[in-house]
């Protein structure tokens, strides 16, 4: 499979992050993929902890097929897979691989991005060289259960330390999009706002719209 035309990141980001879980089987995963695509998504994480060996080579495949031209695609935490699916890029945790480590496995052209907490994290991220960083946990997510919400005020954290296209994630919706884009974010990365709905086109379309607003950032909640 060869290298993708779509390389770099769109100056505003809808992130998806996808995998297979219980209530969403692999075809079913790939159909919403194109759903939230034709809405708006023009990023796709895929990150599938459940799948191993070919199942989880084909789901890349799958994704990487549905994406193709349509949207940035990246792999978390495995620059193999990337490599052997032509992803654009991997995207590593917080306390994964190197940067170099990764790029010399998935190319030298591949986009590589590392999940950040802190504007101490995202300052070594930048350092080693990361493309972009995704910025959490902004509101409290179904995801992260229990885990600390820091509001908009981490993007702006981390934005005033790092020259580097900033993500959020972290219980973004449409309804808080717009804050999350006006304390300096790229873009945001949504799972359940979109796969959970009963149509992720319409999902995708509505917080497409929310992060082409511009409004005051006068709330930290």
């Amino acid at each position: 499979m060869g290298p993708k035309l779509v390389t770099q990141l769109p100056d505003r980001v809808l992130c998806l992050v996808a995998g297979p879980g219980p209530s969403l089987a692999p075809a079913g995963l790939v159909d919403a993929i194109d759903l939230a695509i034709r809405g708006g998504v023009n990023m796709v994480q895929l990150r599938d902890r459940v799948s191993t060996g070919n199942v989880i080579t084909e789901m890349a495949t799958a994704v990487g097929d549905v994406t193709r031209n349509r949207a940035v695609f990246v792999i978390n935490g495995d620059p193999e897979l990337a490599a052997l699916t032509g992803a654009d890029g991997v995207h590593l945790p917080e306390s994964a691989m190197p940067v170099s480590t990764a790029r010399r496995i998935a190319g030298p052209s591949v986009l590589v991005g590392r999940s950040v907490h802190s504007p101490t994290a995202a300052e070594s991220a930048a350092a080693e060289g990361a493309d972009y960083v995704i910025a959490g946990t902004v509101y409290p997510s179904p995801t992260h259960a229990g885990g600390q919400a820091s509001g908009p005020a981490i993007i702006r954290s981390i934005t005033g330390a790092v020259d580097l296209p900033v993500i959020g994630i972290g219980g973004i919706d449409a309804s808080n999009a717009a804050r999350v884009m006006a304390a300096g974010a790229r873009g945001i990365a949504c799972i359940s706002a979109i796969l959970a709905a009963e149509d992720p086109r319409l999902a995708a379309a509505a917080i497409t719209d929310a992060i082409n607003q511009q409004k005051p950032d006068d709330d930290t909640r």
